[in-house]
């Protein structure tokens, strides 16, 4: 079995699944390399995609016309990318890597097909989005409440270990300030 496929069902072996469910799951996926600065997805496009990073990094981004892309997470290895939850619908997001990465990616329709068949995948599913949800309003939360320190030491809380690899602007627009502020957050923390 490749080295990617291993990854992702030690992954699924890790969660509540029965070993019928993690079969069916795993093959639904094929293993895609993208490059740096590749789109695994982009706004508006119509794909049918789910991915599975077994390596790499991402960064999920908003277009808005007129002013700065808005970054709204960056997914490491053990993360799921998605771009919209209608598979015949376009695209929300952007989904970019920002170095090789590997992906193990599958037709996101074929997956919500699981649901039917694998109850315990479907509840678990179901969990997922819920977190992710949940994570989402807190981050808007965060936003709306603190300060750009505040914000930004929670980036580091999030994402410490992965900055040196995301550029600067990037983690800017993740914590809502220009690469100036942030800039300034930075030498104020102590940091760079």
């Amino acid at each position: 079995m490749n080295s990617a496929f291993v990854v992702f069902q030690r992954f699924l072996s890790g969660l509540p699944l029965s070993g019928e469910a993690i079969g069916d799951v795993l093959a639904r996926f094929t293993l895609r390399t993208l490059e740096s600065d590749e789109f695994f997805a982009r706004a508006g496009d119509v794909n049918d995609r789910l991915g599975f990073v077994v390596d790499g990094l991402f960064v999920m981004t908003v277009d808005r016309p007129g002013q700065p892309e808005y970054v709204k997470n960056f997914l490491s290895a053990g993360e799921f990318l998605l771009a919209a939850f209608d598979p015949a619908g376009g695209n929300l997001v952007n989904i970019r890597a920002l170095r090789d990465a590997r992906v193990l990616q599958a037709r996101y329709s074929d997956i919500r097909e699981l649901y039917a068949k694998h109850e315990d995948f479907r509840v678990l599913s179901e969990r997922g989005m819920q977190r992710r949800y949940q994570e989402l309003c807190d981050r808007l939360e965060q936003m709306a409440t603190l300060d750009a320190g505040g914000r930004y030491a929670l980036f580091r809380e999030a994402f410490g270990s992965l900055e040196a690899d995301i550029p600067q602007y990037l983690v800017a627009s993740y914590i809502g300030v220009t690469p100036t502020q942030l800039s300034r957050v930075r030498r104020k923390a102590g940091i760079g």
